[in-house]
């Protein structure tokens, strides 16, 4: 189902086979037009070993192989001899005549790509013989995901742009609130409030701020984060859907058949239930405590080179 899939071959005429143990097969539009074949005619086929033996085949759909648009070297293509039928119909010949040899392609589904690796080793130390290969499909995976990669790299990229702008922001706003209260620092410092405890008063009125918005930006995210998730799942689903459209067209179908794909049939997810839960609050209190203690440097630096006398001198 490879060449369909990717749209190497592609159903003109008729559709797939729907039944993989019924005597039914697909062919190329070469050899349906040199043998003047059409949907629904029935084609046999002789035993090699055994010419008495013959088994008779309904052509359900015609195929036409677009690896190569000049009509003259189709002719010459392997797919114009193809003829495909289900791997149940192999098995039914085979034990009618157990001369007759098959090359058979097993396929496994793996859930983890991390497995892969690990899953080829495994097969080649309990004994695959070294003129077989293994092939895998990361590579589409990776296509496929591709643009899920892309949003996740963008979205790590801007936080990490967001947060230094942020600490350059907060430790800027810091000097010049310090600068503007120049004059009551200089006040507690005669009346002999200590540079630590007028620091820790600066970091604290910036921790309690930083909370509160923390909080509003929190329970902001948590409103909007489920419609605007909604809404790139969505544009995933149209576009898996648009795929598979064109890999139905593909196989001469419409909406894509379950066991056409070869995969298990599961229930779609159409919406997200995004929450911002408690690890995610105290992840975001995390870096905003963090952003604020490197934003009260400043205030820290700037009391601790005040001189009271000065400021009150320039004051007046």
């Amino acid at each position: 189902m490879t060449d369909f899939v990717r749209g190497t071959y592609k159903i003109t005429d008729g559709e797939m086979i729907t039944d993989f143990n019924s005597y039914e097969c697909v062919i190329s539009s070469e050899l349906a037009t040199l043998n003047e074949i059409t949907v629904g005619s029935k084609i046999t086929l002789k035993n090699p070993n055994n010419s008495e033996k013959t088994y008779e085949f309904t052509v359900t759909g015609i195929y036409t192989d677009n690896s190569n648009t000049d009509d003259t070297k189709n002719m010459y293509l392997p797919s114009a001899n193809k003829i495909i039928t289900g791997s149940g119909v192999t098995h039914l010949l085979v034990q009618d005549d157990s001369t007759l040899t098959t090359n058979i392609t097993p396929s496994f589904i793996i859930q983890s790509k991390d497995a892969v690796n690990s899953f080829i080793e495994e097969v080649k130390q309990k004994g695959l013989n070294e003129y077989y290969t293994v092939n895998t499909n990361l590579e589409e995976l990776e296509s496929a995901t591709k643009s899920i990669e892309n949003v996740k790299t963008f979205a790590t990229t801007f936080l990490i742009i967001t947060l230094i702008i942020s600490g350059i922001v907060l430790f800027i706003i810091n000097m010049i609130n310090i600068r503007e209260r120049k004059y009551e620092i200089g006040v507690f410092r005669t009346i002999g409030v200590s540079k630590f405890k007028l620091t820790m008063q600066f970091v604290l009125e910036l921790l309690i701020v930083s909370i509160i918005m923390l909080i509003i930006g929190a329970t902001c995210g948590s409103y909007l984060s489920k419609p605007i998730g909604n809404m790139l799942l969505q544009n995933e689903i149209e576009d898996t859907q648009n795929q598979e459209q064109e890999i139905s067209n593909n196989f001469g179908k419409g909406p894509m058949d379950m066991k056409f794909n070869g995969n298990k049939q599961v229930e779609e997810i159409s919406t997200i239930d995004a929450v911002v839960d408690i690890n995610v609050v105290i992840e975001l209190l995390g870096i905003g405590i963090v952003l604020t203690l490197i934003s009260s440097l400043a205030s820290m630096i700037s009391i601790q080179r005040f001189s009271p006398l000065t400021i009150l001198k320039e004051r007046s």
